[in-house]
């Protein structure tokens, strides 16, 4: 018996010795190390050389430039969507069981690169190439015109930012809407091209295309969007009322039931006081009035909401909150942990102290 356990032993002993044997890569595997090594050498060569191109031509429009950024926007595709890469990798997702999760979505990412221009169809990407140069060069050489004089877009975001008359603000945010009709014929041609290539690659639109890029169908998409709206509306009414006391105040006008476009300092987007950094501005200054934040009130919400933070002034309310009768300022509620921590970091002020009601449940680092 003992002469038997000996020679076992050592085979075991040589077969976990071989890594090859237990941890060596699949032929597959390798097959797709090394298609992935030629296209990422060639992917973010021919990145770098139409960035370049398009930086180019956004910052000094001509027709020089935009000649360039169409050519090199068609090499780009050229290489991202010829009919060998997508097939590869079509053919190495065939066997992703034996891949790699990195490896996976590298083959994954390499066929959504495809569908933006895919050379399965080359008119048609040389089309949309085409006319997202003359898109991207319409709306960056566009002469904006205040009473009949030409205004720069830096000039309209300073009138925006300093002027305090309304009447020269309607004027010249008016003015910086005058760019849409002309970019509106071609976005309309661009559309169907875009939609063109998505279905080029059996995507049903160009909207399925983009959420694809997450991991995602149009269907969960909207879902999670609605459910973000439905999550942060409560923050967004508090934000927007006092928002519009304040802008109100500042203009000398009665308090709008919605805050008209041109008493907002960005031209972009009406809806953007509260918005990314907007929105941290406005939070924090509203914290800074506050002055104290606290969660020792109001848990009764939670019945109905899973709060994250509520924020309220002890004492001495806020003016519009005595107004209307809402003893809580500022209410969280649960969200991812990117979308907490965000609204975390841009509600911090200086003279304030959070305290969050479910550190864990809310994903706060």
């Amino acid at each position: 018996m003992h002469h038997l356990i000996f020679p076992l032993r050592f085979l075991l002993l040589v077969v976990l010795s071989v890594p090859s044997l237990a941890l060596g890569a699949s032929p597959i595997q390798e097959r797709a190390d090394r298609f992935l090594k030629l296209a990422n050498a060639g992917y973010q060569a021919l990145f770098r050389v139409n960035s370049e191109t398009q930086w180019l031509a956004v910052t000094n429009v001509t027709p020089e430039h935009d000649a360039a950024a169409e050519a090199t926007g068609k090499a780009y595709a050229a290489f991202n969507g010829n009919p060998a890469i997508i097939s590869e990798a079509r053919d190495l997702l065939v066997h992703q069981n034996e891949l790699n999760e990195l490896t996976v979505r590298q083959l994954k990412q390499l066929l959504l690169n495809a569908a933006e221009g895919p050379m399965t169809n080359p008119d048609l990407v040389a089309k949309r190439v085409a006319a997202e140069t003359k898109q991207a060069s319409i709306m960056n050489s566009f002469e904006f015109k205040l009473d009949g004089h030409k205004i720069t877009a830096n000039e309209i975001d300073d009138k925006l930012e300093k002027s305090a008359d309304l009447g020269e603000r309607k004027a010249v945010w008016e003015a910086s809407k005058e760019s849409g009709p002309a970019l509106k014929p071609n976005l309309v041609t661009l559309r169907d091209l875009r939609n063109g290539v998505a279905k080029e690659m059996k995507y049903p639109d160009y909207f399925s295309l983009e959420v694809a890029a997450y991991g995602m169908t149009t269907d969960e998409m909207l879902k999670m969007l609605e459910d973000w709206m439905a999550t942060l509306r409560p923050l967004y009414l508090q934000l927007h009322t006092w928002a519009k006391y304040k802008l109100a105040e500042k203009y000398h006008q009665p308090v709008p039931k919605k805050i008209p476009a041109h008493w907002i300092n960005n031209r972009q987007d009406g809806r953007a006081i509260l918005y990314r950094a907007r929105l941290f501005a406005v939070a924090r200054k509203l914290l800074e009035e506050i002055r104290f934040v606290s969660t020792s009130a109001g848990f009764e919400a939670q019945k109905e909401h899973a709060c994250l933070l509520l924020a309220y002034r002890s004492r001495e309310r806020h003016s519009f909150a005595t107004k209307h009768r809402a003893e809580c300022t500022l209410v969280f509620h649960r969200a991812s942990r990117a979308w907490s921590w965000i609204l975390f970091q841009g509600v911090h002020a200086a003279r304030s102290s959070l305290l969050p009601a479910h550190r864990r449940g809310a994903g706060i680092p």
